[in-house]
């Protein structure tokens, strides 16, 4: 098990990778993950909205979904869901703006 730092906002690719893992009950390479980033749920201040890129057969395609930091362990509240096309076509062209 992954522990995330005290004040995480954020899981790492790895702690992400063993969370939909350990949901999917499959394994997740942290390689296959990129643009991690979550917002702390202002009433439940363990909860995070998090969004991400996963490679799939198809390419990078954005997820989002409802995690819970609890103790030292990220864990899935929701399951995964796709982002729609609009969203995964911007970060593809913030990630080439960025580069």
């Amino acid at each position: 098990m992954l522990a995330a730092p005290a004040g995480a906002t954020e899981p790492t690719a790895a702690q992400l990778a063993e969370s939909l893992g350990t949901y999917a009950q499959r394994t997740v390479a942290p390689d296959d993950l990129r643009d991690i980033a979550c917002e702390r749920d202002a009433e439940e201040p363990t909860e995070f909205n998090c969004r991400w890129q996963q490679r799939t057969d198809r390419g990078w395609s954005g997820y989002s979904t409802w995690l819970a930091l609890e103790a030292d362990r990220w864990t899935m509240l929701d399951d995964p869901l796709p982002e729609p096309e609009t969203h995964n076509r911007r970060l593809e062209r913030e990630r080439k703006a960025s580069q």
